[in-house]
């Protein structure tokens, strides 16, 4: 017999998760459980997931407005607060969110409200995801592309790509991240080729192979 984890998730610290699992409870039945940090997290990830997993979830999606980001859009990303349209934020790479919701007056209320546990075959993820019409785009190291709900962190599609056999990279498996133009999703694959998918469904729309000179 033990708590509800998925319960009490919500209601307690990350902190509190980790260094229960981590070092136990003295006193309690809560033992030190013998396994790595980043299991420790990606069990955390899970229950959270399932914390905020609405009852609806294996019921077919619901259908969305086609997505559409123009370039005059892009340009003027300065002056959509809600959306992230650019690796940085915008032209001027701020990093910074105008959003004027969070305050000095309510930042200590702020609680995380969903957790998504991406795929990643090593420890290259350093992508900036791109949100816009409640979806967030990001890639997955090493081949692969996923939307998110942005109020849920449930999955709306994913795309993976096979990549060939003894890539010759010098620097690992790193990948920036997508961008979004029109209806597309443009991400460079690790074999250098710029594939274009439909922001709404996924579906492969277009791809350019890349002629490197150095």
């Amino acid at each position: 017999m033990g708590p509800d984890l998925v319960a009490s998730i919500g209601n307690k610290t990350d902190w509190v998760y980790f260094s229960a699992v981590k070092w136990g409870r003295p006193g309690t039945a809560m033992n030190a459980q013998p396994i790595a940090d980043r299991e420790i997290w990606e069990t955390h990830a899970y229950l959270r997931q399932l914390r905020f997993q609405s009852p609806a979830a294996d019921s077919a999606p619901a259908s969305r407005t086609p997505i559409r980001v123009d370039a005059a859009s892009i340009l003027a990303s300065d002056k959509r607060p809600s959306e992230w349209l650019t690796f940085a934020g915008n032209y001027a790479g701020h990093r910074h969110s105008m959003l004027s919701s969070i305050s000095k007056q309510n930042i200590s209320k702020l609680r995380v409200a969903w957790v998504a546990q991406l795929r990643s075959a090593n420890e290259f993820l350093e992508a900036s995801p791109i949100v816009t019409s409640n979806l967030v785009f990001v890639t997955e190291s090493p081949d692969g592309v996923i939307a998110l709900d942005a109020t849920t962190g449930k999955k709306v599609w994913e795309f993976r790509r096979t990549l060939p056999n003894k890539l010759a990279l010098c620097c690992g498996m790193v990948n920036r991240g997508v961008a979004i133009l029109d209806d597309s999703v443009l991400v460079a694959t690790l074999d250098a080729h710029l594939v274009a998918l439909n922001a709404s469904t996924g579906q492969e729309s277009g791809r350019l192979k890349l002629r490197i000179f150095g």
